[in-house]
């Protein structure tokens, strides 16, 4: 009997560790985004070393993606996707991620909207819009891979 290279590259992996990072991944960006824009605790938020400490939140969260499994990330990845299922899955995937996206593109334009409306303008919203583009960003790189942890379950072990 033969094993294919994809019976070889999948390996069983734990979804309590996946769905942990996923997590992670989306709460850093929130944490980073607070730091900077709450007052009483924005002076941490705004310190600057190399770079921000919101940046670093939110630049964090996108770094746990790189502790997925490999098996786990291929399926997202453009090459080596093996069968139909998984073109498949892959498709829905990014399709919801989509959707998602949108839709959180649309909250945090109405925070700015409402920022707008409160009185915040100059620097303040320079630096909220800025905020606002970094997590829109980070989310929709996120996004596809939070739907995979919470849908797809470890492949079989033979």
């Amino acid at each position: 009997m033969a094993i294919t290279n994809t019976q070889t590259a999948l390996k069983s992996w734990s979804p309590l560790y996946i769905r942990t990072l996923g997590a992670l991944a989306l709460v850093l960006p929130v944490i980073g985004a607070l730091l900077f824009h709450i007052e009483s605790v924005s002076d941490i938020g705004q310190a600057r070393f190399f770079i921000s400490v919101r940046g670093v939140f939110i630049a964090s969260s996108l770094a746990i993606m790189m502790f997925m499994p490999k098996a786990f990330r291929r399926i997202l990845d453009s090459k080596g996707v093996a069968d139909e299922h998984e073109l498949h899955r892959r498709a829905t995937t990014f399709h919801t991620a989509y959707r998602l996206t949108i839709l959180v593109t649309l909250v945090m334009i109405i925070i700015a909207a409402i920022a707008a409306n409160y009185g915040l303008a100059g620097k303040g919203m320079r630096h909220l819009l800025v905020t606002i583009g970094m997590t829109v960003l980070v989310y929709s790189m996120i996004i596809p891979f939070n739907i995979l942890a919470w849908t797809m379950s470890p492949p079989d072990e033979e």
